[in-house]
């Protein structure tokens, strides 16, 4: 029969004592010129009061001349301080042509167009861009069956399938019709670059 006392109990954890700067790993018994019997943890740092956000952070941390100040007098200058950047954002803007256009459309818009006008069209406009969508979905897969045929019927282009990427770009309008129309033309032509 083997003895219980050895390694195994060398590898039993010590429930009795919590682990500190200096606590003991192994019992006295495992020790050997091999393994250590203490084990070093680093001391722990002291940490302040940290918040998740720099900006809370930073704003908890108020300024030194503020230390030994009433609060009355920081109001004031908080009050003063607003006062002043009020007063410059409360400047007359002048009237430029770009500024005319652009104000005037808006002003007529929110204005002059009644709410349940607004409302009805935006109704509308929404059905319209779903309809829209499904029109350009389908011409473009058009698009991208007329660049398997263009690639059968040149002679020189030898791979007759088309790109999921590239009519995926198409559809949502990261290559420009100009761009397309080239590329049908180098089909044509018999010459197979990828946009």
């Amino acid at each position: 029969m083997r003895s219980t006392s050895g390694i195994g109990q060398c590898f039993r954890p010590l429930a009795t004592e919590p682990l500190t700067a200096r606590s003991t790993v192994l019992p006295p018994h495992c020790s050997s010129g091999f393994a250590r019997r203490y084990i070093r943890l680093p001391a722990r740092k002291k940490q302040g009061r940290q918040s998740c956000c720099p900006a809370i952070q930073a704003a908890q941390i108020k300024p030194a001349y503020n230390k030994y100040r009433s609060r009355y007098d920081i109001d004031q200058d908080y009050i003063k301080q607003w006062k002043e950047v009020t007063a410059r954002d409360s400047q007359p803007k002048h009237v430029t042509p770009w500024s005319f256009l652009w104000f005037v459309p808006l002003f007529i818009k929110y204005h002059v167009i009644p709410g349940q006008i607004r409302y009805a069209w935006w109704l509308v406009w929404s059905a319209m861009r779903v309809a829209i969508y499904q029109i350009r979905k389908r011409l473009i897969l058009q698009g991208a069956k007329l660049d398997i045929q263009l690639m059968k019927a040149s002679k020189q282009v030898e791979a007759a399938t088309f790109s999921r990427s590239l009519v995926l770009q198409r559809l949502h309008g990261h290559v420009s019709l100009l761009d397309t129309l080239k590329y049908r033309l180098q089909l044509i032509q018999g010459q197979s670059k990828q946009q």
